[in-house]
Protein backbone atom coordinates (compact mmCIF):
# COMPACT_ATOMS: atom_id res chain seq x y z
CA UNK A 1 0.00 0.00 0.00
CA UNK A 2 3.00 2.53 0.60
CA UNK A 3 4.63 2.07 -2.18
CA UNK A 4 1.97 3.12 -4.37
CA UNK A 5 1.20 5.97 -2.39
CA UNK A 6 5.06 6.79 -2.67
CA UNK A 7 4.60 5.84 -6.04
CA UNK A 8 2.18 8.68 -6.78
CA UNK A 9 4.10 11.46 -4.38
CA UNK A 10 7.26 10.40 -6.75
CA UNK A 11 5.19 11.56 -9.77
CA UNK A 12 4.55 14.33 -8.13
CA UNK A 13 7.87 14.90 -6.70
CA UNK A 14 9.68 14.89 -10.51
CA UNK A 15 6.82 17.43 -12.44
CA UNK A 16 8.15 19.88 -9.40
CA UNK A 17 11.48 19.04 -10.12
CA UNK A 18 10.87 19.53 -14.35
CA UNK A 19 9.29 22.89 -13.48
CA UNK A 20 11.47 24.45 -11.16
CA UNK A 21 15.05 23.15 -12.72
CA UNK A 22 13.36 24.09 -16.20
CA UNK A 23 11.61 27.35 -15.56
CA UNK A 24 11.31 28.29 -19.27
CA UNK A 25 10.44 25.55 -21.09
CA UNK A 26 7.93 25.24 -18.52
CA UNK A 27 6.50 27.86 -19.46
CA UNK A 28 6.31 27.23 -22.92
CA UNK A 29 4.82 23.78 -22.88
CA UNK A 30 1.91 25.49 -20.48
CA UNK A 31 1.65 29.09 -22.38
CA UNK A 32 2.97 31.13 -19.70
CA UNK A 33 4.99 34.34 -19.59
CA UNK A 34 3.32 35.48 -22.74
CA UNK A 35 4.99 32.63 -24.71
CA UNK A 36 1.57 31.69 -25.93
CA UNK A 37 2.48 28.33 -25.45
CA UNK A 38 2.83 25.46 -27.92
CA UNK A 39 1.37 25.44 -31.27
CA UNK A 40 -1.76 22.64 -31.10
CA UNK A 41 -5.37 22.99 -31.70
CA UNK A 42 -7.98 22.02 -29.34
CA UNK A 43 -8.41 18.41 -30.37
CA UNK A 44 -4.51 17.96 -30.23
CA UNK A 45 -3.61 19.06 -27.06
CA UNK A 46 -6.62 16.81 -25.29
CA UNK A 47 -4.59 14.23 -26.90
CA UNK A 48 -1.25 15.18 -25.54
CA UNK A 49 -2.93 15.81 -22.46
CA UNK A 50 -4.11 12.24 -21.85
CA UNK A 51 -0.78 10.95 -22.94
CA UNK A 52 1.47 12.97 -21.10
CA UNK A 53 -0.92 12.17 -17.90
CA UNK A 54 -0.60 8.03 -18.60
CA UNK A 55 2.23 7.39 -16.05
CA UNK A 56 0.42 9.42 -13.24
CA UNK A 57 -2.96 7.97 -13.99
CA UNK A 58 -1.28 4.49 -13.92
CA UNK A 59 0.18 5.35 -10.14
CA UNK A 60 -3.24 6.69 -9.02
CA UNK A 61 -5.11 3.88 -10.13
CA UNK A 62 -2.58 1.55 -8.31
CA UNK A 63 -2.71 3.58 -5.16
CA UNK A 64 -6.88 3.33 -5.04
CA UNK A 65 -6.77 -0.28 -5.94
CA UNK A 66 -4.32 -0.92 -3.64
CA UNK A 67 -6.50 0.63 -1.27
CA UNK A 68 -9.79 -0.01 -1.85
CA UNK A 69 -10.56 3.09 -2.91
CA UNK A 70 -13.33 4.07 -5.30
CA UNK A 71 -12.28 6.60 -8.07
CA UNK A 72 -15.56 7.66 -9.77
CA UNK A 73 -13.24 9.22 -12.55
CA UNK A 74 -10.00 8.59 -12.58
CA UNK A 75 -9.06 10.85 -15.43
CA UNK A 76 -10.65 13.17 -14.00
CA UNK A 77 -9.16 12.76 -10.47
CA UNK A 78 -5.71 12.87 -12.08
CA UNK A 79 -6.65 15.82 -13.42
CA UNK A 80 -7.35 17.68 -10.69
CA UNK A 81 -4.06 16.58 -9.18
CA UNK A 82 -2.35 18.19 -12.16
CA UNK A 83 -4.47 21.38 -11.60
CA UNK A 84 -3.10 21.32 -8.27
CA UNK A 85 0.58 20.84 -9.55
CA UNK A 86 0.35 22.97 -12.28
CA UNK A 87 -1.64 25.66 -10.05
CA UNK A 88 1.43 25.70 -7.13
CA UNK A 89 3.95 25.53 -9.31
CA UNK A 90 2.80 28.78 -11.61
CA UNK A 91 2.24 30.62 -8.78
CA UNK A 92 5.22 29.80 -7.43
CA UNK A 93 7.45 30.95 -10.43
CA UNK A 94 5.50 34.39 -10.81
CA UNK A 95 6.53 34.65 -5.79
CA UNK A 96 2.54 34.76 -5.36
CA UNK A 97 3.08 31.80 -3.03
CA UNK A 98 3.67 33.57 0.15
CA UNK A 99 7.27 32.76 1.61
CA UNK A 100 9.76 30.83 -0.14
CA UNK A 101 9.76 27.64 -2.35
CA UNK A 102 9.72 25.20 0.52
CA UNK A 103 6.78 26.93 1.42
CA UNK A 104 5.03 26.11 -1.75
CA UNK A 105 6.41 22.68 -2.07
CA UNK A 106 5.37 21.67 1.39
CA UNK A 107 1.65 23.26 1.01
CA UNK A 108 1.72 21.30 -2.34
CA UNK A 109 2.19 18.12 -0.58
CA UNK A 110 0.12 18.47 2.50
CA UNK A 111 -2.96 19.38 0.06
CA UNK A 112 -2.24 16.20 -1.88
CA UNK A 113 -2.22 14.03 1.34
CA UNK A 114 -5.17 16.24 2.39
CA UNK A 115 -6.60 15.12 -1.01
CA UNK A 116 -5.28 11.32 -0.86
CA UNK A 117 -7.14 11.35 2.48
CA UNK A 118 -10.93 12.22 1.20
CA UNK A 119 -10.74 9.68 -1.81
CA UNK A 120 -9.49 7.38 0.99
CA UNK A 121 -13.05 8.19 2.86
CA UNK A 122 -15.00 6.36 -0.59
CA UNK A 123 -13.42 3.23 0.16
CA UNK A 124 -15.36 0.83 -2.27
CA UNK A 125 -18.68 -0.72 -1.00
Amino acid sequence: KQDSEERLFAVVEAYWSFARHNPELYQVMNGMGGTGGLALDSQAAVQAGRESSQLPLQALEGWARDNGVFLEDPFGSIEMVWSLLHGVVSLTMVGRIEGDEARAKGLLLQTLHDLIAAWSAKKKE
